[in-house]
């Protein structure tokens, strides 16, 4: 078949067929490599099909192709072992204090092995290091949703949070951890220094802005103040601040007026900040 096609090519090029036959060609040519699992070669072939004249269906079976081998890669490059290896030399790095060189090892890793938590924890530590705490969330969560028990990933999230100011979810994330393991010391102290925190901003009436810009930014900080309800609640709350007790007495709405308040959005008898 492949001949055949190739054949019908050349003869179209030599008779300057127009280019609806030339990609009807290059596509079945594209399909055949496809078939004898030459991938590269029938996304080339795919590729040069839609150069010829541009469709629709053609293109979003390029894409789909495209995506299955980018996953037939990932999973061909899965080793375990060669996983260890990597993370291995990660560990000698951030230990001499490369982590730049350790968070390309741990990736590696994770490439080779991504359904292992303790390489993201790993990477997690060392983005930490390098003060990218974005990132470092990421790799918290992800590895989270491998182990939803994971201590040492929520810690790490805490610590991240804990630094971006984020006190309403690094107080969160430190209860989850007491959840786990009700005696561990570091969650009760990290709860004592963001209490302190939130406690010392309220009796100052000062907010840090890049605390409060962070909150700003949080879907679930949004989602409250956006609430009709809560809207309700919270000028009431600034006209007549007696109404604060009686809000408080109500659980769901209890729950949201404190996240306002530990993510620094809310001070009591004042309203949102704006």
């Amino acid at each position: 078949m492949l001949e055949e096609c190739q054949k019908a090519l050349d003869i179209g090029q030599e008779n300057y067929n127009d280019f609806a036959l030339k990609a009807k060609a290059m596509e079945r040519m594209a399909n055949a490599y496809w078939c004898l699992e030459e991938f590269d070669t029938g996304i080339e072939y795919l590729n040069k099909a839609q150069m010829e004249i541009h469709d629709n269906k053609r293109y979003e079976k390029l894409r789909k192709w495209n995506k299955q081998l980018k996953k037939k890669k990932e999973l061909a490059y899965i080793d375990p072992e060669k996983a260890l290896l990597e993370k291995e030399e990660g560990n000698k790095l951030f230990k001499a204090n490369d982590f730049k060189g350790a968070i390309e090892r741990y990736t590696e890793a994770i490439k080779r092995d991504p359904s292992n938590p303790t390489y993201y924890n790993n990477r997690c530590a060392a983005y930490q290091k390098t003060m990218d705490m974005n990132e470092a969330v990421k790799d918290a969560n992800t590895a989270l949703k491998l182990d939803p028990k994971n201590i040492k990933a929520l810690s790490r999230r805490a610590t991240c949070e804990y630094f971006t100011k984020e006190y309403h979810k690094a107080l969160e994330t430190y209860q989850a951890i007491l959840a786990i393991d009700e005696s561990n010391k570091d969650a009760e102290a990290g709860i004592k220094r963001v209490v302190r925190i939130i406690e010392g901003n309220m009796a100052s009436g000062e907010v840090d802005p890049e605390q409060r810009a962070r909150a700003m930014g949080d879907p679930e900080i949004k989602k409250i103040l956006e609430d009709p309800y809560m809207q309700s609640v919270l000028r009431e709350m600034q006209t007549d601040p007696a109404a604060f007790q009686g809000y408080m007495q109500q659980p769901d709405v209890a729950a949201k007026i404190q996240k306002l308040i530990q993510s620094g959005i809310l001070q009591v008898g004042q309203g949102p900040r704006k």
